[in-house]
């Protein structure tokens, strides 16, 4: 996709995603419906479907091991659904553990995926099912669900394979228990993946990290649509290990309108922690991908890591083709997070990213090392190298001390910051030696645009205002320094109620988010 010619400076705009995923089957003439009574053999039951077939399993029976989705020669769609279809949230809501007891229950005894699609097999749709682990088995699991077994410690895919494409998972439950370590939801790497109105959690590991949802060695694209995703690593992650060539590059990825959190059972100094340390990461974390939208998400409690992370990288070894590129983050809600964004390009690039109208509340400093070499550390963004970054009309609010704005590492190319309202209580705008003014910014991202954006005194923890040293960090054209929250006019939630701020923008806009854009993008999101 061509991007447009911009003015010397500016950002470059990302491409948004180019494909979609394949619409909903409808029913074929002629198809049959079978029906899969509690007890019968499931298994013969897959092996015998053909294209166009329903698979009725009986409500609340429960089938244990590891099913394989069988590979066919015809394209067609085959369902797999419960008989109590009727009693779940139509199509567009979300299910949610209530409904548990009227699906039929498949769960792994062992540590292999409860269903397995294997590289060739196509076209199944998943409706109202629970997917589990035995509660009695001792040991991990390293999927619940896996379509397309990819490259890494399985082997790698050779250019003639051909690659598991056409899965839908609708309105499941997809969990393991609070004490069991479960890797990952579901393994997708495949064609053409569409999730949509389910709940997955209960997904953590001790020793490695875990994802609710994570594709590594699949092209696209997929669609992540209205669900619940609880993991205590990754929630979302594409990439982080090898894939098998450039045409594994996850592409054309939607993520919208889902609860994106970690449970503070799992957060050590939580009155609610359960004593289990898992593997704590980012709520969304792209390490090769392109092509992708996130949009009109709550992402809530990322308390060590910011709540989305670029970073092109992979454990086993650099590829050639790695890259994290055209990634638009907008109209989402961002709630007792480290920081917004991160971006990092290292070893390979990471461009053409877009951060627009979200509204971030509770960002807070977190604690690094234990004492007494500890120093706390925060903020809004932190930029490590990226190229092409567009950060406009968010709003985004500290709560604690240690928190600043924006920390630039490395060197970084064209950066645009226009239009946002900031609240500040210590830190500030600083590359990563701390130095300021015009010139040390020109330096660290040559082409830098910055324009009308608010700096919102909330002072420090104690309720203190920022010292005249803090202001001084301000030397940048483009900062404005309005007072306090009272005096700007700035609710806590981040809606304005009069002041400087509102028609103050380039566009002749509120600084800040668009409420009205924030909420049609949330409101269209159905809830549970």
């Amino acid at each position: 996709m061509a991007l447009p010619a911009l003015a010397r400076g500016a950002a470059n705009p990302p491409a948004l995603p180019a494909k979609a995923v394949s619409p909903l089957p409808a029913a074929a003439p002629g198809s049959r419906i079978i029906t899969v009574r509690a007890g019968a053999n499931l298994q013969a039951a897959l092996n015998t479907a053909q294209p166009g077939d329903t698979l009725v399993l009986e409500a609340g029976a429960t089938w244990t091991g590891n099913f394989v989705l069988p590979r066919r020669a015809d394209p067609g769609w085959v369902t797999i659904r419960g008989s109590a279809e009727a009693t779940l949230p139509p199509a567009g809501r979300r299910v949610t553990p209530s409904n548990g007891p009227s699906l039929p229950k498949l769960l792994t005894p062992n540590s292999s995926p409860a269903i397995t699609a294997n590289d060739g097999t196509q076209g199944w749709r998943l409706v109202g099912l629970e997917i589990g682990v035995v509660p009695t088995w001792p040991n991990g699991v390293y999927q619940l669900v896996l379509f397309g077994w990819g490259s890494g410690p399985y082997g790698r895919r050779t250019p003639t394979d051909v690659v598991a494409s056409r899965f839908i998972i609708e309105r499941c439950y997809i969990h393991g228990s609070p004490a069991q370590k479960v890797r990952r939801g579901l393994l997708a790497n495949a064609i053409d993946v569409r999730v949509a109105d389910s709940w997955i959690d209960e997904i953590h590991d001790s020793g490695f990290d875990s994802q609710a949802i994570l594709g590594y060695d699949g092209p696209g694209p997929y669609l992540i649509e209205n669900n619940e995703l609880q993991a205590s690593s990754e929630n979302i992650m594409f990439g982080g290990a090898d894939s098998s060539g450039p045409r594994m590059l996850a592409s054309d990825i939607i993520i919208r309108r889902n609860h994106i959190t970690k449970s503070l059972r799992w957060k050590q100094d939580d009155p609610s922690y359960d004593g289990r340390a898992w593997v704590i990461k980012p709520l969304i974390e792209l390490k090769a991908a392109q092509r992708v939208l996130i949009e009109g998400n709550i992402l809530e409690n990322s308390w060590l890591w910011p709540a989305l992370v670029t970073d092109a990288f992979t454990q086993e070894g650099r590829e050639p083709w790695l890259l994290v590129q055209d990634v638009t983050f907008q109209h989402n809600v961002i709630k007792n997070s480290m920081a917004v964004y991160q971006g990092w390009a290292a070893p390979a690039p990471v461009r053409r990213v877009k951060i627009f109208n979200n509204n971030a509340i509770g960002i807070r400093y977190r604690v690094v090392n234990p004492p007494p070499m500890s120093y706390v550390t925060g903020s809004f963004f932190y930029l490590l190298g990226a190229e092409d970054v567009w950060i406009e009309h968010n709003t985004a609010q500290p709560m604690d001390r240690g928190t600043g704005l924006i920390e630039v590492g490395t060197l970084n190319s064209r950066l645009t910051i226009k239009n946002n309202v900031f609240g500040y209580g210590h830190g500030g705008f600083a590359i990563s030696s701390w130095a300021t003014g015009d010139a040390a910014f020109a330096a660290a991202v040559p082409g830098m645009v910055i324009a009308k954006n608010a700096l919102v005194n909330h002072g420090d923890a104690l309720g203190n205002p920022a010292t005249p040293y803090q202001q001084s960090r301000w030397n940048v054209v483009g900062w404005i320094l309005t007072g306090t929250a009272e005096q700007s006019g700035l609710n806590p939630d981040g809606t304005l109620r009069y002041g400087p701020l509102k028609g103050a923008a380039t566009d002749g806009k509120d600084l800040g988010v668009d409420f009205a854009a924030l909420s049609s993008a949330l409101a269209a999101s159905p809830k549970p």
